[in-house]
């Protein structure tokens, strides 16, 4: 059976704690607040059946995500949290002539780790197939 909307939000807020989350980069629960915040519903049967982690932008639905096991629910949230707060680490801690991403991943990977080694595990190599498309390119001016 499934973890209940309040259950998973008391998980979220525990593990977002100890990386220290901006409340605003929670997602809500159950219903958009649009603005791209992710929201997560829980469908007991359908197509939707599952965890779903859903985006709305401007009021159209941009993203939904669908599993049914827990942990990779928790991948996708806290992959957006820290994806956020890298990057305005990032660009509070910028390093002149260095590709911006190599600090934002290098944070995000950090946050991860501290959340669960898995979901580090998981996103560089997330991290190793974009640099395959698009390798590093220091000694940019930006």
């Amino acid at each position: 059976m499934y973890k209940t909307l309040e259950e998973i939000k008391q998980i979220v807020i525990e593990m977002g704690e100890t990386i220290d989350t901006l409340e605003m980069l929670y997602p809500t629960y159950g219903a958009t607040a649009d603005h791209a915040r992710p929201h997560i519903e829980i469908h007991a049967s359908g197509v939707c059946e599952g965890y779903n982690y859903v985006v709305v932008e401007r009021g159209k639905e941009i993203k939904r995500n669908i599993t049914k096991d827990l942990h990779e629910l928790l991948y996708l949230i806290f992959y957006n949290i820290t994806f956020n707060m890298a990057v305005d680490y990032s660009k509070n801690n910028r390093v002149k002539d260095q590709d911006f991403r190599r600090l934002m991943w290098k944070q995000q990977l950090i946050m991860l780790g501290n959340l669960d080694p898995l979901f580090a595990e998981k996103c560089q190599k997330e991290i190793d197939e974009i640099l395959k498309r698009s390798p590093y390119n220091d000694n940019l001016d930006v």
